[in-house]
């Protein structure tokens, strides 16, 4: 017959395999996201963005209000797939959702790109899945008292 004490440390191990389990795949989670120091829009992407943020955007929010710390240190840990939804749901104002889903991923390269966010060669892409792969986190190298100029 076996004391309760016994018991316990019979089932202790079996107690501590889901808990094994889910901790690898927490961890495994963090290996399959990238950051965004890692360079993940293209130029030619940023550049696009910058043009449909001029046509969009630039009548009622100046690029200056989303770059440097003030601003990207409320989005640190989160996803790009976050910010794109914000923005994809929120913007423009009065006609929300009006562009295209790449169209609001070149305005995120572009933010990205005013934050002094690396550049990579490939182009980030809008699907839901691969933005949610992106972490947004610093240092962010811009100073958003000395925002850069828009190209003409």
């Amino acid at each position: 017959m076996m004391t309760t004490g016994v018991r316990i440390l019979a089932i202790a191990p079996l107690l501590l395999v889901p808990l094994g389990v889910q901790r690898a795949g927490e961890e495994n989670d963090a290996a399959t996201t990238m950051s965004v120091q890692a360079g993940v829009y293209s130029e030619a992407q940023a550049k696009r963005g910058a043009k449909v943020y001029e046509k969009e955007c630039l009548d009622c929010h100046q690029p200056r209000q989303f770059i440097g710390p003030a601003y990207m240190e409320g989005w640190t840990g989160q996803t790009a797939y976050r910010l794109f939804e914000l923005t994809r749901t929120t913007m423009p104002d009065g006609n929300p959702s009006r562009l295209r889903r790449r169209a609001y991923t070149d305005i995120l390269a572009y933010i990205f790109s005013l934050n002094g966010f690396p550049v990579g060669k490939a182009e980030m892409k809008s699907d839901t899945e691969s933005l949610q792969l992106i972490r947004i986190e610093g240092p962010y190298g811009t100073d958003p008292s000395n925002p850069p100029r828009r190209e003409q």
